[in-house]
């Protein structure tokens, strides 16, 4: 009988004990979860600011008549929006709008700029690119500012 009682003793603790385990694991990977989508974030905030050091390049080479320069200008900074859009889960729906918009735009004027020198034509309306570059700048800093308080859509 006390062989028994012994027994079920060793049972009852060994349950508990798998229980514990079990719940530790489950906190561990929670854990490892949020790293990871707090990594994204930040990466994301690194990878929008740059994009937006890569627009405010783009103006200043639009001010100097730099044309040769700009279709691989607004061609990296497409691919990089691209990849912030595609590769980035907390953005909201209107956060991915608002990039994708930004992507459409910069494939205008690139296009643009590349007809005009391929043409051996003026290139073409320089402040209003400028402007649209500005937009579309203030649009990601806004997406920018959201994702750093954290009010993404998690």
């Amino acid at each position: 009988l006390l062989g028994l009682l012994i027994s079920v003793l060793g049972f009852v603790l060994t349950l508990r004990a798998v229980a514990k385990s079990k719940r530790a694991a489950e906190e561990a990977k929670h854990a490892a979860e949020s790293a990871r989508s707090e990594i994204l974030r930040s990466d994301t905030i690194m990878e929008l600011a740059t994009a937006m050091a890569a627009m405010e390049e783009i103006k200043r080479l639009q001010r100097q008549q730099a044309w040769s320069l700009l279709p691989d200008r607004y061609s990296a900074l497409r691919r990089a929006l691209t990849i912030i859009r595609a590769t980035r889960p907390g953005l909201s729906e209107d956060h991915k709008a608002a990039i994708l918009g930004a992507i459409e735009q910069f494939r205008s004027i690139e296009v643009k700029i590349d007809r005009a020198q391929n043409a051996g034509q003026a290139v073409g309306d320089m402040p209003s690119w400028n402007r649209a570059v500005s937009l579309q700048l203030e649009k990601l800093t806004e997406v920018l500012a959201f994702m750093r308080t954290g009010q993404d859509d998690r």
